[in-house]
């Protein structure tokens, strides 16, 4: 059976990651800490030995960076890379800069979780008046866009569904082709990619958790873990569900390795390139985000 390696990772740490800032389309930088991740990631990758042809990001330099970062890390700076606002974070529309601990103790870590994370319900839009309205909307960077591309507000399955036909169009038939992708995205451009993987296996027993590989390499061996991460429940025959892909946080920095078939279903678990501990702290920080402090 012919097997194709995909590469996922969310960018490192930004600056409004840093200030527990809802960011969305915002083009924030990464952090200092970002950086280091992006270097950790990149180091995890070539000690994993793995190689691009084509890489594809957002049109958001938190992501952009990131991937320079790993292909300078990786010495693969030659690799073509695509950019497009298709992977971009979703819109948070009103929340754009607001910051998520204190929306949390307004409007409660409930109603701010539903903003955050939950499948179809989009934030309040963001209006002409809003701070942030003019540097967003005005960009040149989205001229291309045609009318009624531009979201005041995404919810999950508004980001869903403008990254998926890029997916489908442009990064499915790459990898078909044998060529060995990297995608340097965002927590919910990618939770989508994940969630059209997850969906097109052939679930034939429940599963009380998604399970997923943890992956370290040392000089002579590499060593690797199977983890359950908690709250995520499926349903057999239907791959991940809508309550499972909100429960699940992507880590900043850390890559993910998809094996996949020739008609691109998952033949593994998804493999983090990092140490059970790492991860599991990574994801903590993201889950902690939106709570009051």
């Amino acid at each position: 059976m012919p097997t194709h390696k995909l590469v996922i990772v969310r960018h490192g740490e930004s600056t409004w990651n840093q200030e527990n800032r809802f960011c969305g389309w915002f083009d924030a930088d990464l952090s200092e800490k970002g950086v280091e991740e992006a270097k950790r990631g990149a180091q995890a990758i070539k000690e994993a030995g793995l190689e691009f042809d084509i890489c594809y990001t957002s049109v958001l330099k938190r992501a952009i960076r990131t991937l320079w970062i790993i292909l300078d890390g990786v010495d693969q700076m030659w690799v073509p890379v695509v950019r497009t606002w298709r992977l971009n974070e979703r819109h948070y529309g009103g929340l754009t800069g607001l910051n998520k601990a204190e929306t949390a103790a307004k409007h409660g870590e409930e109603q701010v979780k539903i903003w955050r994370r939950s499948f179809d319900i989009p934030p309040p839009p963001m209006d002409e008046q809003h701070p942030y309205h003019a540097t967003i909307s005005k960009e040149r960077r989205y001229a291309s866009l045609k009318p009624g591309e531009m979201p005041a507000c995404e919810s999950l399955k508004d980001t869903i569904a403008r990254a998926l036909p890029f997916w489908n169009e442009q990064i499915a038939p790459q990898i078909k082709a044998g060529k060995k992708v990297l995608i340097a995205a965002h927590g919910n451009s990618l939770r989508g990619i994940v969630k059209h993987l997850e969906d097109s296996k052939e679930a034939a027993t429940e599963q009380k958790f998604l399970k997923v590989s943890m992956t370290r390499y040392t000089d002579s061996e590499e060593m690797s873990t199977t983890v359950q991460v908690e709250s995520c429940k499926e349903v057999p025959g239907t791959g991940m569900s809508d309550e499972a892909i909100m429960e699940l946080n992507l880590p900043t920095g850390i890559p993910i390795v998809y094996e996949l078939d020739d008609q691109l279903k998952p033949i593994k678990p998804m493999q983090f390139l990092g140490d059970e501990e790492t991860v599991r702290k990574a994801m903590e920080a993201v889950a902690a985000q939106g709570k009051a402090k």
